[in-house]
């Protein structure tokens, strides 16, 4: 039950993407430019954690979704701190977005391949 409901949030706060891009643009005056580079250095580690997803399930096992959404839960609370503390300041932004991505994409081929597992027949 734990994981169902971890995997609700994380897909439910992958929407703070939008806000983000509304903090960027309208709140600090970014262009769509500027803001979507804010959010360039997340695809490499998207894909990133894609591929190593599997490799940490196998070390730390049936954790490791969990441990995505730690990394992906850390990421969200740095991007508000960042945005509380230092608005202006974009650097602590595209940390917190790397971790987003890694946390995210530890979480998400690894809770498709659970439902694929338990429910495809």
């Amino acid at each position: 039950m734990i994981g169902v409901v971890t995997v609700f949030l994380l897909y439910s706060v992958i929407a703070s993407f939008f806000s983000l891009t509304m903090f960027l643009q309208p709140g600090l005056g970014l262009s769509p430019f500027a803001a979507g580079l804010v959010f360039t250095p997340t695809a490499p580690f998207f894909f990133t954690g894609s591929l190593v997803g599997p490799k940490i399930a196998g070390h730390i096992g049936n954790t490791a979704p969990l441990t995505g959404a730690a990394i992906f839960a850390a990421s969200i609370a740095l991007t508000a701190i960042a945005g509380a503390f230092e608005p202006h300041c974009t650097p602590p932004l595209i940390v917190s977005l790397i971790l987003n991505g890694f946390g995210q994409e530890l979480v998400i081929p690894l809770a498709t391949n659970v439902r694929h597992f338990y429910f495809a027949s």
